[in-house]
């Protein structure tokens, strides 16, 4: 349930969404693709958002968080060679990284909020109102608030 509740805190359960982290706006006018905030974009198609992501790294941006769990292209790809816009993209690969990650954050830090934040960020700073918004959604999920 833990990876249930960071794809709401990440997407809101959004599964082709893509978020370029740059200060430069990032413009797209395609078919099935819209603008939902700066640099975040949300696609009709999961073969749309493929499809710009992969112009995106072409033209040289690599930090972009990509679909449901807003896999981070940069991070990911150092970590593991193998993953791809299609695996973030693919809802159950996408699911099993994202448990790899939260059980490899619960082996350092415990079964704890930091565990979990850390799926966020590696900064404290920016994790205390990530690890808020998981706990709201995951106790919503339990139905315990």
């Amino acid at each position: 349930m833990v990876p249930v509740a960071i794809a709401g805190v990440e997407s809101g359960w959004t599964p082709w969404i893509l978020r370029v982290n740059s200060s430069k706006r990032i413009k797209v006018e395609a078919e099935g693709i819209k603008k939902v905030a700066p640099n975040v974009f949300k696609c009709a198609t999961k073969e749309k958002c493929e499809a710009l992501a992969l112009i995106l790294i072409k033209k040289g941006f690599k930090n972009i968080d990509l679909g449901m769990f807003q896999l981070n292209y940069y991070h990911q790809r150092k970590k593991d060679s193998s993953f791809s816009v299609y695996e973030a993209f693919d809802l159950r690969r996408a699911y099993r990284r994202a448990c790899r990650i939260v059980a490899a954050n619960f082996k350092v830090q415990g079964r704890t909020a930091n565990a979990v934040a850390l799926y966020h960020s590696s900064r404290p700073y920016r994790n205390y109102n990530y690890a808020v918004k998981f706990w709201r959604i995951y106790l919503k999920l339990k139905g315990e608030k």
